[in-house]
């Protein structure tokens, strides 16, 4: 299926060989793509690891402009990759659901004891005046 909204051409396949099922995936395709643009919302997929990055720069940039604390582009962007972006990755952001955030929540509360976080010997720590850890 091709198809334009907003001025940019899109390519879908509707997974199916049987007309009446391809012309139904068409319609629903169009009906939400057409209500995406409609509000605003983004007609093309962003890997949640992507979107994280967008965020941390914005975060530093916040904070060169002494609008947020000058420690939270220290502290926030290891926890951000290590715990968020640990779990979704690439997968894109527009498919992650309520039910996907209770299962990160489930995952984060046993990270360091039964998750990934227990193969983790030792965690780099640098401090303002240079000593590493």
């Amino acid at each position: 299926m091709r198809y334009s909204i907003g001025g940019k051409q899109y390519k879908k396949t509707l997974g199916t060989a049987d007309e009446d099922q391809a012309l139904q995936r068409a319609y629903e395709i169009w009906h939400e793509q057409s209500f995406r643009n409609k509000q605003g919302i983004s007609l093309d997929s962003h890997p949640f690891v992507e979107v994280a990055e967008e965020f941390i720069e914005k975060i530093v940039a916040e904070a060169e402009r002494d609008e947020r604390s000058k420690y939270h582009p220290i502290y926030w962007p290891p926890i951000i990759r290590r715990f968020p972006v640990g779990y979704f990755g690439d997968r894109p952001i527009e498919t992650i659901a309520t039910a996907d955030i209770e299962r990160y929540l489930e995952w984060r509360k046993t990270y360091w004891t039964t998750g990934p976080g227990l193969q983790v010997q030792k965690i780099r720590c640098e401090r303002e005046d240079g000593r590493i850890f």
